[in-house]
């Protein structure tokens, strides 16, 4: 088809690009070409590869976006989750089927280039409340950190009690989870739900 053609005219035309900018050497070093090598040059691969994405980002627009013109009823424009991800204000949620401790539930969302969710405000804490419908509970990524037994996210920040109150915990093997409309504690140990959170793809 066109689109299919013109796709693959995209790709081919950045792969140009690339290897007109450098070349591999016997030795596997890279050196530059220079400009003034004394090969002819028709046209520029650069400025053709530059149109050939412009076009192909505005088609993708128009097929997966709700508007190519304006940003999306939420604010956050047109952006992108993964198959099988919830979008919600620019940000991308998946939520397990299964159970699993705190530790497996972090490492499963770092295999899947995301981390644990992260709740930054009460409105996020509601849409979760939305999904899961208190249902069953589910890990946060929150746990306690030594020394001083901070309740601290997985991206370092502490956690806002005055958003979220919670009393101190008694060890260091207690994480965070959601218990209805409130962040608890629960032993580490435990299997309960999950969620993977990351940004989506800005287009």
């Amino acid at each position: 088809s066109h689109n299919s053609n013109s796709n693959n005219h995209s790709l081919v035309c950045c792969l140009e690009v690339f290897q007109g900018r450098s070349l591999q050497t016997d030795t596997g070093a890279v050196s530059s070409v220079p400009e003034s090598s004394g090969v002819p040059q028709r046209h520029s691969p650069s400025r053709e590869c530059n149109r050939s994405l412009e076009d192909l980002v505005s088609r993708l627009k128009q097929s997966l976006c709700h508007s190519a013109q304006s940003p999306s009823a939420d604010g956050s424009g047109c952006k992108l989750c993964p198959v099988d991800w919830l979008s919600h204000r620019g940000k991308c949620y998946w939520f397990s089927k299964e159970s699993t401790i705190w530790n497996k539930s972090r490492a499963d969302c770092s295999v899947k280039s995301s981390r644990m969710l992260v709740i930054q405000d009460q409105e996020e804490m509601e849409f979760i409340q939305n999904v899961t419908q208190g249902k069953y509970h589910v890990w946060l990524g929150l746990s306690v950190t030594s020394p001083g037994k901070n309740w601290t996210w997985v991206d370092s920040s502490k956690l806002d009690q005055t958003l979220f109150p919670e009393s101190s915990p008694t060890d260091l093997n207690s994480c965070g989870m959601i218990k209805g409309n409130q962040i608890k504690s629960e032993i580490c140990s435990a299997e309960l739900k999950w969620i993977c959170q990351k940004e989506a793809v800005s287009l």
